[in-house]
């Protein structure tokens, strides 16, 4: 009898540098060998996106953006009371103006608060929206109340954003293979994937997108 041996995980990191250039919105999975006698089951796919590159006149438009609540994953529910892991981004959202460096407060804020079944479902997702154009140095900003430095750290991060000229989404989560967290990242760069494409076409029909 041959001697089958599964691998219960398969993690596919998936780097969506968003938008600076077009990507494909299917990133394949990497080769597995699984050796003579051996087979490998998929139980999960994490997938990874920085938008630190987008192009900032990109647009995010509010009414596609925010997280609808029949896209909120089975055993997931909405609550009132922060889920948010980390202390800086609830100070942000409680006085954004303040935190950012005296900017005027947001025109719109929607902050979304999640508690799952599973733990690692709990989180945050904040909204905020200015009518006038934010500074060229707002992903600096971000960076210093985040990660203490100027720019993003490679990998996933405990709070993570994406920013345009007048809008601003972050997540925070405490695991990055959150349910809520992958859905709407996806659903995220699929938006600002397609914008991008209409906005800044291959200049050679022939050249794959993202290259």
């Amino acid at each position: 009898m041959k001697n089958i041996v599964r691998i219960a995980l398969a993690v596919m990191l998936c780097t969506g540098s968003a938008l600076a250039q077009r990507l494909p919105k299917d990133v394949p999975m990497p080769p597995i060998n699984a050796g003579p006698g051996r087979t490998v089951e998929v139980k999960s796919v994490v997938k990874h996106y920085n938008f630190w590159g987008l192009k900032r006149e990109v647009p995010l438009p509010w009414d596609q953006i925010v997280m609808k609540k029949s896209a909120i994953p089975q055993g997931v529910k909405l609550v009132s009371t922060t889920m948010s892991p980390s202390p800086a981004l609830t100070k942000l959202i409680a006085s954004p103006s303040i935190m950012l460096g005296g900017i005027e407060s947001p025109a719109k804020k929607e902050v979304q608060h999640f508690k799952g079944t599973n733990a690692a479902d709990n989180g945050t997702i904040v909204y905020m929206h200015w009518n006038k154009k934010l500074p060229a140095d707002m992903r600096e900003r971000l960076a210093k109340i985040f990660y203490s430095k100027n720019v993003r750290p490679d990998g996933p991060q405990l709070v993570e954003f994406i920013v345009n000229d007048n809008t601003l989404i972050i997540w925070g989560f405490t695991k990055h293979e959150s349910a809520v967290k992958q859905g709407h990242q996806e659903e995220i760069f699929n938006v600002v994937s397609d914008l991008a494409n209409k906005m800044f076409p291959p200049t050679d029909a022939k050249t794959p997108p993202g290259r």
